[in-house]
């Protein structure tokens, strides 16, 4: 019984050490405006610069991220300004078990003879470790399918807004067609032309 109560308790401290772990990104460009609070009409409080780095600190939603410059400086900014680094990977992960495993005191032994003994306590931690393994891949897959949701998002936003300009363009070009024609008919109706 206390065998996989133990499993279960490693696998919930890699779960909550990789929680507790701050994600960090960059920049993407140096238009990336950062405002006091995750709305766009909010105050402006800078604009980023390409390539400069952050601390995650909050997040709102799937749109906006409290961030933190490595200068001390704070605000929000939408996702599409940003690229997030990945956390951790499921190697690195496994060598911070490995380290925590070698900490720990040996589990007492159970009336069992002593090669079983010996090889579940392996088979438990090795499962422990496949399961922290697993659940950073699948929050790893889910991040990146996250970023891939915020980024077609934000592709079918800025498509609308082109759209847009598009429509209010051909409206002025038309607008500019008929009065030429306008002006055409008049110099071909005046008289001594």
């Amino acid at each position: 019984m206390r065998k996989p109560f133990m499993a279960l308790a490693l696998a919930a401290l890699m779960f909550t050490t990789s929680l507790n772990a701050a994600q960090t990104g960059r920049f993407l460009d140096s238009e990336g405006n950062v405002r006091d609070k995750p709305d766009s009409k909010a105050k402006l409080l800078f604009s980023s610069t390409a390539g400069e780095e952050f601390t995650v600190l909050e997040r709102q939603g799937e749109k906006w991220l409290k961030v933190q410059l490595k200068d001390g400086r704070t605000g929000w900014t939408s996702v599409i300004n940003v690229k997030l680094d990945t956390p951790a990977t499921p190697k690195e992960e496994k060598k911070n078990t490995t380290a925590w495993q070698a900490r720990k005191e040996p589990l007492p032994t159970t009336d069992k003879d002593e090669s079983d003994s010996d090889s579940e306590p392996n088979s438990s931690s090795e499962s422990g470790s496949d399961l922290a393994a697993e659940n950073s891949r699948l929050k790893d897959e889910i991040e990146k399918l996250q970023q891939e949701k915020m980024m077609i998002e934000s592709s079918t936003l800025q498509s609308q807004v082109l759209i847009d300009k598009l429509k209010n363009d051909l409206r002025q070009m038309t607008a500019l067609k008929e009065k030429l024609e306008a002006e055409i008919r008049q110099l071909k109706q005046s008289p001594g032309k």
